[in-house]
């Protein structure tokens, strides 16, 4: 079947470019097809956030486009020793006692942490059919540091990836502009900062450092309170209990160990604190399982696994880490079948302005079917070719594209693989 669409195509052009141009009638029922099977994000998936079976796992941040980014290093989740020294900007607060338990309501649990969780706006540009669109999305975020001059804070990597514009804001109405610092797309950790100068001009004054428990001595059935700014509306709170500790759930082909909760996480959660009764930050909700019939199932990344990747960001500094630049999807053998694309690979859903595939002309539709002459039938053959290219370096992808008046063709594209961190800095 692979000779049938070999890069001269000249027999099949006419037949082809039927195809595509029905596959392009087909574009919103191949969404929901994607929706239903796949590890959603609420949106579509990006490079390296892969398509994959079983429970539907739904991130809890308000979005409407995926992101493209692979991170060639995979961080360890073991825990670092936390730092707490006031002269630094590693000003991370670890408590294995302390804040009281006895006697606390929900009500004083709230108000003891608010000062400390922050609500994330956030603005995506993407090229979509030939034009720049602008998407709102919304995650939240925990201040675990400052210095003399700026705050620090930590929320998921998924809620800043690939975003143009990012504000903060701690009473839902005055909003200061952050600043990216560091992620790690393997752990979907990320730490962005906002000035003190900036917040000021936002009126923005109250502020406190978050306390952070030990994950690893909580108790399942002990009480839970994940705060958040869900669906972007403003910080909330709910009430649950630790269900479970040490699970492993897979989002977008990446394996996280997460806490879980029946508190209720909903999108625009992401990046949120899951609170204990001593008023200590325990997790980051993160995911919940998005599935007919299942309730009250939500996972958080354990706090120790927050200290760690904040010990290390802010002592080692950025890491490079290779970036193409789109949103896609795999087309496997059924898909390309079922849908009548002229070959398997990953369909390019959007293309991230200013990133490399923009650049190099690679276009929203096109369907990518080698990189660098490595057959590409996945979205993981992509992520893994992508991991193994070194920031900087210019790739050649072969693609099929469709085009009313020429029908269908196979063509080269000379794409530079950039420096995410570079990108990500809005």
């Amino acid at each position: 079947m692979e000779e049938n669409y070999n890069i001269n195509i000249t027999e099949k052009e006419n037949e082809i470019s039927k195809a595509l141009a029905t596959h392009k009638k087909k574009h919103s029922s191949l969404k929901k097809f994607a929706a239903v099977l796949c590890v959603t994000a609420v949106g579509f998936t990006g490079l390296g956030l892969g398509v994959g079976m079983g429970k539907s796992v739904d991130r809890l941040m308000n979005v409407d486009f995926g992101t493209s980014t692979v991170y060639a290093e995979v961080k360890s989740d073991t825990v670092a020793e936390a730092v707490t020294d006031n002269s630094s900007t590693r000003n991370l607060r670890l408590l294995s006692s302390g804040v009281s338990a006895q006697g606390y309501s929900v009500t004083e649990i709230f108000k003891s942490v608010s000062d400390s969780i922050v609500s994330i706006n956030c603005t995506t540009q993407v090229q979509f059919r030939n034009r720049l669109v602008s998407t709102p999305s919304a995650g939240s975020g925990i201040i675990f540091a400052e210095d003399d001059e700026k705050i620090y804070i930590v929320t998921n990597n998924h809620v800043i990836e690939g975003k143009s514009m990012v504000t903060i804001s701690l009473d839902d109405e005055n909003e200061a502009e952050a600043n990216y610092v560091g992620s790690d797309y393997q752990a979907d950790l990320a730490i962005i900062s906002v000035t003190k100068e900036e917040l000021e001009k936002a009126g923005i004054t109250n502020y406190e450092i978050a306390y952070f428990g030990d994950s690893n001595a909580l108790e399942i059935g002990e009480p839970a309170i994940a705060i958040g700014n869900a669906l972007g509306e403003g910080k909330s709170a709910t009430l649950g209990i630790i269900s479970a500790k040490n699970k492993t759930v897979t989002v977008d082909n990446k394996a996280l160990n997460v806490i879980q909760t029946d508190a209720a996480i909903n999108p625009g959660n992401s990046g949120g604190a899951l609170v204990n009764s001593k008023g200590e930050v325990i997790g980051i909700n993160t995911v919940k399982i998005k599935e007919t019939g299942v309730e009250g199932m939500g996972y958080c990344i354990p706090s120790n696994t927050v200290i760690a990747f904040t010990d290390d960001i802010m002592t080692n500094g950025m890491i490079e880490k290779p970036y193409m630049g789109i949103s896609g999807q795999t087309i496997d053998e059924t898909m390309r079948d079922e849908n009548d694309f002229p070959s398997t690979g990953v369909y390019v859903w959007t293309v991230y302005s200013g990133s490399g595939a923009d650049d190099g002309g690679l276009r929203e539709g096109d369907l990518i079917y080698a990189y660098n002459d490595i057959e590409i039938t996945s979205m993981e053959d992509l992520t893994e070719a992508l991991a193994n290219t070194k920031t900087g370096e210019t790739v050649t992808l072969s693609i099929y594209r469709s085009n009313y008046r020429t029908g269908v063709r196979s063509m080269e594209i000379e794409v530079e693989i950039r420096n995410q961190n570079a990108t990500a800095n809005f």
